[in-house]
């Protein structure tokens, strides 16, 4: 096993709930048509039909001895679908050369602070010029993926967005484990964030405020809007993974850092607009007999 907070030995594992909301969070993923979990013993792994590497990945490792057989074998599927992906390294994973493994296979890794606060307190208000409130429909969804595109400095994608329709899928209606947060000043959205609730905590993602009005709050408010509304589910525990541009305002919060977090993103191999569009959109035949293949099963040495 891996050292570090949460981590034993053996078959033991006493994961962070940072960790198992994440891993709640990938196995929901199952929910979006066409999408494959592989929620094996030793590795859960997921190929939905969308480009992004958010949606196509692995998180929870424990894998053995044949470690670099099994990661090859993933990178195969995701190389043969023309699609990203993103493999969470976190305490718990295994085996300790997980991140060489990564590294020679094309991933590159982002490393951040995971965080998390109790929820005991009372939280600050919103700036009183920002309107906050959940999506409710496709179009909401639209709206959502456009201003998060704008943050993060990506010209809007707009109806070809790869988290659409997944999206869409996941996080519109009340019984629905996430949320989809945006923050409005007169009419116009400036923030998002996603909150889900899973394994006791609620986990906050996709907080993003638009450049030109950032300094205001806006992003500490979707912040605390989604995890007001993961308290309302029963959470009694947030956790985020920070970025350097929220690291401030988190701490700011009450979110403490808990340990280091890797994001290993290997990205889409080259291939036409076309097979990528029929990704996308979920239409690609080839999808489901690569998605479907198994991985050879391990044992640890």
């Amino acid at each position: 096993m891996g050292e570090g907070p949460g981590a034993t030995t053996g078959y033991a594992v006493i994961a962070h709930p940072l960790e198992l909301n994440l891993w709640s969070l990938n196995r929901d993923f199952a929910r979006i048509p066409g999408a494959i979990v592989h929620d094996d013993p030793d590795l859960l792994w997921y190929c939905v039909p969308a480009t992004n590497s958010w949606l196509n990945g692995a998180s929870r490792c424990d894998l053995g001895a044949d470690a670099e057989a099994v990661i090859r074998k993933a990178v195969k599927v995701w190389h043969e679908l023309g699609v990203a992906a993103m493999w969470h390294q976190t305490p718990t994973s295994s085996p300790s050369g997980l991140a060489e493994i990564l590294a020679r296979v094309g991933f590159t890794p982002d490393v951040q602070p995971g965080m998390a606060m109790a929820l005991d307190r009372r939280l600050e208000d919103p700036p009183p010029d920002l309107v906050i409130g959940a999506v409710s429909d496709e179009a909401g969804v639209l709206e959502w993926v456009n201003t998060f595109d704008l943050a993060i400095g990506v010209e809007p994608r707009g109806d070809r967005h790869p988290w659409l329709a997944a999206f869409a899928a996941l996080y519109l209606g009340d019984a629905a484990p996430g949320r989809l947060i945006v923050g409005h000043v007169d009419g116009v959205a400036v923030a998002t964030s996603l909150a889900f609730v899973g394994a006791g905590a609620v986990g906050i993602y996709g907080v993003g405020t638009i450049p030109e009005r950032r300094g205001r709050g806006y992003g500490g408010a979707l912040t605390v809007a989604g995890v007001e509304w993961g308290r309302s589910r029963g959470a009694s525990l947030a956790v985020l993974e920070a970025t350097g541009l929220g690291l401030p305002v988190y701490r700011r919060l009450g979110f403490a850092t808990v340990f280091e977090t890797t994001s290993w993103i290997r990205p889409a191999d080259t291939v036409s607009q076309d097979k990528r569009t029929a990704v996308d959109q979920g239409a690609s035949i080839s999808w489901l007999v690569a998605s479907r293949r198994s991985l050879p099963r391990q044992r640890r040495s």
